[in-house]
């Protein structure tokens, strides 16, 4: 009784299109060149909408920095309002100096009728008089967004005078190669499919899609939800040591580029436990046993990267890494089932030779 073998592929399955060395270089040059061409394009494409991103990268700390100061202008109005005898309270006269021409003139456009006669005297060029502020806290406070706009704005400050067109160069090069990411890769899957089994190529196709979606998926979450968090952790410490929020563009871009690279990368936790598994080096069982030991880790790699040490921006790296990590559990136990199912089909179409 003989069973039937497993279906094997044939080592020389590319005995029909044999190509020489030289022919193969010929042809990765032919893609490389494709994607060199698709990353020109991409920078073309890149160089209209690289200011918009960069402003859209910003836009977590001017946000933070700004309620930043707004808590703390805040918090000194409730002080002076609290107390009668606050400084900021008590009137402050303000000496004042005035063209007696000028002032003539507005108390014309104020009441045309009652001072059309009024002149300026001809010894009196120039008015000396002072006005009180009653409350100058709350006309300081009030005064405080019209100064922001005309000084120093809240927000990133570059120290030197190339530092912002290098950190543009930077954003333009880096949203090139995301955009021509896509095509570049594309090409260089297209050489290495033409060396793969059928079936190697079936495992590119169906968990590239998932990849990118992880990848993406974490990028955002970072973007959206941890950035925001370590930023305003951060400025808690200025307040509490009372020392001014000073961003450095070009310190802030490398914090706001690599740390949504590597929550992305995270993410990817489910996709390398199921490569594990194709492979035959751990099982779903394994995992699972071993949970805590890689809750733990996982901890400890989320305290490694997170930019801050509060516990809350630990916390929204920590608990998505750990529900991945269950979720790739249960994707190796469906290839499992998958591989088990399949092994069963197999059996039960065994053929039995006559006379066996």
């Amino acid at each position: 009784m003989a069973k039937k073998h497993k279906p094997t592929y044939d080592e020389d399955y590319f005995s029909d299109t044999k190509m020489s060395f030289g022919e193969h270089i010929e042809d990765l040059r032919r893609y490389l060149l494709r994607g060199v061409y698709g990353f020109v394009v991409a920078m073309i494409v890149s160089f209209l909408v690289a200011r918009p991103a960069m402003l859209f990268i910003n836009e977590p700390v001017e946000k933070a920095v700004q309620k930043f100061y707004d808590d703390r202008a805040t918090s000194i109005r409730k002080e002076f309002d609290l107390d009668p005898d606050h400084p900021l309270n008590q009137p402050k006269p303000m000496p004042m100096r005035i063209d007696a021409a000028e002032m003539v003139k507005m108390l014309k456009q104020v009441d045309p009728q009652r001072f059309a006669d009024l002149q300026p005297a001809k010894e009196a060029s120039v008015l000396n008089f002072t006005l009180t502020i009653m409350q100058p806290g709350n006309f300081a406070a009030d005064l405080q967004p019209i100064l922001q706009k005309f000084g120093k704005r809240p927000g990133l400050s570059s120290l030197s005078a190339l530092e912002a067109f290098l950190v543009f160069l930077k954003v333009w090069m880096m949203l090139s190669l995301v955009i021509a990411s896509p095509y570049i890769l594309y090409q260089i899957w297209s050489f290495v499919a033409a060396g793969l089994y059928p079936h190697e190529r079936s495992y590119v196709t169906r968990y590239i899609p998932m990849s990118v979606g992880l990848f993406l998926g974490g990028v955002v979450m970072c973007q959206f939800l941890v950035i925001p968090t370590a930023i305003a952790a951060l400025l808690q410490f200025n307040k509490w040591l009372n020392i001014e929020p000073d961003f450095r563009l070009t310190e802030w871009l490398s914090f706001a580029i690599w740390l949504p690279v590597i929550t992305g990368l995270c993410f990817e936790t489910p996709l390398v436990m199921v490569f594990l598994g194709k492979i035959g080096l751990c099982t779903s069982q394994g995992f699972l046993r071993y949970w805590r030991v890689a809750v733990f880790v996982m901890l400890v790699l989320a305290a490694f990267f997170s930019p801050t040490v509060d516990p809350l921006s630990l916390f929204f790296i920590w608990l998505p890494m750990c529900g991945l990590y269950f979720f790739g559990i249960w994707l190796v136990k469906q290839g499992e089932k998958a591989a088990a199912e399949a092994e069963r089909e197999w059996e039960e179409e065994v053929e039995y030779q006559p006379g066996s």
